[in-house]
């Protein structure tokens, strides 16, 4: 069960860095001269390292006791979705070192994190 976790949260945050790459990117035909743009692939070891992190860290724990104690997948959404925001927001809190009111806006990336997680172990529960 924590081996199907583990193979789920790599997935994960491989998917989730290079979507959060792909936002980060410009592309060449926006760039504006003589001005320094980093090449696509520039952000995603840092951002592998961080969603990672999280993955790991907040999203195999939560997903474990969601489990353990929620049956019904209706239900397990919500708190799938409401963990990680929360854990998105630990997440940049603890990496920057600050507490902003602004810190809540990140909890939606949090919230997006646990909706590919949870996506890719519904279709992992479907396939097996």
């Amino acid at each position: 069960m924590l081996v199907k976790r583990l193979v789920v949260a790599l997935l994960s945050t491989v998917i989730f860095s290079l979507v959060l790459a792909y936002m980060i990117y410009t592309p060449v035909s926006e760039r504006h001269s003589n001005t320094w743009y980093d090449p696509f692939g520039a952000p995603v070891p840092t951002l592998l390292l961080i969603t990672g992190l999280a993955y790991l860290l907040g999203g195999i724990p939560a997903s474990l006791l969601i489990d353990k104690y929620v049956e019904k997948r209706i239900i397990k959404l919500p708190l799938y979705l409401s963990s990680g925001f929360i854990v998105g927001i630990i997440t940049i809190i603890s990496s920057f070192k600050t507490i902003l009111l602004e810190s809540l806006w990140y909890g939606i990336y949090g919230l997006v994190g646990s909706l590919i997680f949870f996506s890719i172990m519904s279709l992992f529960k479907i396939i097996n």
